[in-house]
């Protein structure tokens, strides 16, 4: 039989006597869970629509999404939709790290 640390799967969360932590780490405020915010920083996003292409408006986002209970931001420069162009590593970084930086400044 595996090791599974303690944690029973077969047991719902609720009714488990311990807390399975996420990557070794604890949890974000106690909780079981994290909450990801999606920022897409890309024109062809099949999700929004491109709404968040520019800096400030992906920022905004971003931060939006914290305030809403997020705990993590995954930001992508790149689309992932079915059919979608190929983006060289260093455009997706163009697109991503401003964006990035500037969450950073704000904190």
């Amino acid at each position: 039989m595996a090791d599974n640390g303690g944690f029973d799967s077969a047991q719902p969360a609720a009714a488990s006597s311990k807390q399975r932590p996420l990557s070794g780490a604890e949890t974000t405020a106690g909780k079981p869970y994290v909450v990801m915010g999606i920022v897409n920083v890309t024109d062809d996003s099949f999700y929004d629509g491109g709404s968040y292409v520019t800096k400030d408006a992906a920022v905004e986002h971003a931060l939006r999404l914290v305030e809403d209970g997020a705990d993590v931001i995954d930001i992508g420069g790149c689309s992932s939709r079915p059919g979608a162009k190929f983006l060289p590593p260093e455009d997706e970084a163009e697109r991503v790290v401003p964006v990035v930086s500037e969450l950073v400044k704000r904190g």
